[in-house]
Order: structure tokens, then C-alpha cells, then sequence
């Protein structure tokens, strides 16, 4: 993965020292972000990645999922996760996803 990220960055390098950006390209870059196509939908400043003891926090109902750790050998870093071994069992989480960006516009 991290080759494919490597090869587009210097592929954009390389592409650019070919034909660099003209005076419009560069001022569209610099001009602010349009308003989000969905009425206040701005980003949460808020974390909302779960990892570890705060995933599990937010996990009420886990029939049929345990939280086991899924590394593999013996050298492997731990990668903790809910994990089920059979089919159609639930698991349901609690956010509160009403809370608002504190960079919207009033």
C-alpha cells in the first residue's frame, strides 16, 4: 500500500516539474473550500475512530462477537478487534452523532 501512495506522490513530482502549475491553477488552490453539497455538513473535530478500550466502550450489544486479539506469529503487534465465528449474529454500537463541528458557520 504504501508503494502505491510512493509511486502516485512522485509521479505528481515528476508531472509537475514537466509542466508546473500557471498563475490560475495555483490561485484556485490557494481560494477557500466550497460549502458542503449537504446543508451543515462540516467534519466533527470530534474522534470519532474507535480503537481499543474506546471501541468497546461504545459497543452495547455483542451476541456472537468476542474481543479477541487476531495477531498472527510471534513477532506479530497486537491487533485487537470483535470478531464472530458464525453467521448472522448482531452487534450494535451507541454514538451520539448529533454533535456539531465547532468551525461551522453560525
Amino acid at each position: 500500500m504504501a508503494e502505491l501512495a510512493i509511486n502516485l506522490i512522485q509521479t505528481a513530482v515528476k508531472l509537475l516539474r514537466e509542466q508546473p502549475l500557471s498563475r490560475a491553477e495555483e490561485a484556485a488552490a490557494l481560494s477557500p473550500l466550497r460549502p458542503p453539497m449537504i446543508a451543515n455538513n462540516y467534519q466533527s473535530l470530534n474522534n470519532i475512530c474507535f480503537i481499543g478500550e474506546h471501541f468497546t466502550a461504545i459497543v452495547t450489544h455483542k451476541d456472537g462477537f468476542q474481543w479477541i486479539n487476531e495477531a498472527q506469529g510471534p513477532y506479530a503487534q497486537p491487533k485487537w478487534g470483535m470478531v464472530a465465528f458464525t453467521v448472522r449474529v448482531c452487534m450494535r454500537l451507541s454514538r451520539e452523532t448529533r454533535e456539531e463541528a465547532e468551525s461551522c458557520p453560525a
